[in-house]
Parts: C-alpha cells; sequence; structure tokens
C-alpha cells in the first residue's frame, strides 16, 4: 500500500507540474532587398489569442509592395502548443506579424493562415503597447512566421527586434480526471490515517 500511495502522489504532482519556454528574442534587420508582395493582411487591432478561432481578417493592396521575411519553427512537443510571438521595438516600417501552418504563399495570404498580430508599431513605447499575439498548433507542426513592411517596401537599414517562444496549451480536464485525483487523493488520506493509528 506504501508503494501505491508513492505513485499516485507522484501522478498528482505530474499532473500540475508544467515548464514554460523562455523567450528567443531576436534583431531582423530589412536589407532592402527582400521579396514583395502586393497585398497585406488588413490590421484589425486584435492580436490572434491561442485556444479560439482567429478568422482570416482580409488583406489590403498595396500597388508599391510590402517586403517580408520568413522565419520557420517546428513545434518541439508532441502535444499541441501555444506560438506566442510579439515585437519589442521597432526602428521603422511599423513591422506586422502573421503565422501559417507549414508554408507561406504571399500570392494567396489566406491558404494555411494560422493568426496575426492584429497592429504594428515603431519605437519601443509602442511596440511596447502592442501584445504579443499566440496561436495552438498541433505537435511536432511546422509554422512560418512572416513579418512584412506596411504601406512601402523596405529600403534597407532598419531594424525590429521580436521574441517568439513556446509554452504549452492549457488543457481543461475531463470531469472524469477531477473524479481521479479526488480518489487518489482520499486514498492518500487513508493511507496516512492508517499509519497515524
Amino acid at each position: 500500500m506504501q508503494g501505491m500511495s508513492r505513485m499516485v502522489g507522484r501522478a498528482i504532482v505530474a499532473s500540475v507540474f508544467v515548464v514554460a519556454a523562455a523567450s528567443a528574442q531576436t534583431t531582423t534587420t530589412w536589407s532592402g532587398l527582400e521579396p514583395t508582395m502586393t497585398s497585406r493582411l488588413f490590421r484589425d487591432g486584435s492580436p490572434s489569442v491561442p485556444g479560439t478561432a482567429n478568422p482570416f481578417p482580409g488583406t489590403v493592396d498595396e500597388p508599391d509592395g510590402v517586403s517580408y521575411q520568413t522565419f520557420t519553427f517546428v513545434n518541439p512537443n508532441a502535444t499541441a502548443s501555444n506560438f506566442f510571438a510579439g515585437f519589442l521595438r521597432a526602428s521603422a516600417l511599423l513591422p506586422f506579424f502573421s503565422l501559417y501552418l507549414g508554408s507561406f504563399d504571399a500570392g494567396n495570404l489566406a491558404a494555411n493562415y494560422l493568426g496575426d498580430s492584429g497592429n504594428s508599431c515603431i519605437g519601443a513605447v509602442s511596440c511596447n503597447a502592442v501584445t504579443e499575439f499566440g496561436v495552438t498548433v498541433a505537435g511536432n507542426a511546422t509554422v512560418v512566421l512572416v513579418a512584412n513592411t506596411v504601406d512601402f517596401p523596405a529600403e534597407g537599414g532598419e531594424t525590429f527586434v521580436w521574441q517568439q517562444r513556446w509554452a504549452p496549451a492549457t488543457v481543461v480536464p475531463e470531469p472524469s480526471t477531477y473524479a481521479l485525483l479526488a480518489t487518489g487523493f482520499v486514498a492518500l488520506v487513508a493511507v496516512a490515517r492508517r499509519r497515524r493509528a
């Protein structure tokens, strides 16, 4: 019985112990040689939130073109995880983020769309006001983070500082999980009372 109470105790600790990954901060410079696209996502002011439906916001035509860069990440976990990204500061060009599952097609911004930052920023003050956005991503899935300029292409030399991180997806336990935990707790209490007697 003593071995059983240790196993139940370890199972309870394992079920509530969660470790969040640290953020990776990156400084990116626009070279002026990046590819361009003739439309961009509409900035609706609503950053995507993990675990919710993130509707495609629509596009805005940009006749002069906007520059973009892509960054590929793979969910390091076998289970669903939340991917977060956000700007810390930008020297110019109001960068904007969007996230795509598997691949990015500059000619079809709706294809594989997962979510976006909702807004762009310039300087440290306005970038800090733009909250990070997040999307729930399937286990081991590949995502493409796209940073694009707004209104015109990059000329080169402008920078933006950003960060990205993975975090465990919040799962709401089933009622049966609570029942199992309660049963384990009752068993631990019974074992403890027997030891005292």
